[in-house]
């Protein structure tokens, strides 16, 4: 019989407006379920105000998520530059809160990803392609100066 699979199949319901807020009206306040852009996880899976949710300007990794707008000295001017957040999934540390960066753990990171890829040969995980990524995006190259 499906009985069975109907009454647990139905159990939670798979539309768009899915966790409670509380009630109004004798009627449960819904919410929708927001995605990060970057990493497509959950921002807000517990209740109002739970320490599991995240807050709404930064992925899971710590990086922001979205571009932002800044200036930039360019051959003595300033230019507005539009940063582009790096590749998700960034190493853990490196970012947090969206709007720090730890220049300290940025460095160890790179030796072990240079320890990992070039020393032993590993074989290279995603965070690490995503941190050589970024590491290729914003590496300066100056021509050598006599």
């Amino acid at each position: 019989s499906t009985t069975f699979w109907t009454h647990h199949c139905h159990a939670v319901p798979l539309g768009e407006k899915s966790q409670s807020r509380g009630e109004q009206n004798g009627k449960a306040k819904t919410r929708k379920n927001h995605i990060c852009t970057r990493c497509n996880k959950l921002m807000y899976p517990g209740k109002e105000g739970a320490d599991v949710n995240r807050k709404r300007s930064h992925c899971s990794d710590g990086a922001r998520q979205t571009p932002q707008e800044v200036v930039q000295l360019v051959n003595g001017l300033q230019v507005k530059v539009v940063d582009q957040p790096p590749p998700y999934p960034q190493p853990s540390g490196i970012f947090t809160a969206g709007t720090h960066f730890h220049p300290l753990r940025f460095l160890q990171e790179v030796s072990s990803l240079y320890d990992r890829a070039i020393v032993r040969k590993d074989t290279p995980q995603m965070q690490d392609l995503a941190f050589a990524e970024l590491l290729e995006k914003r590496t300066l190259q100056l021509p050598i100066s006599d």
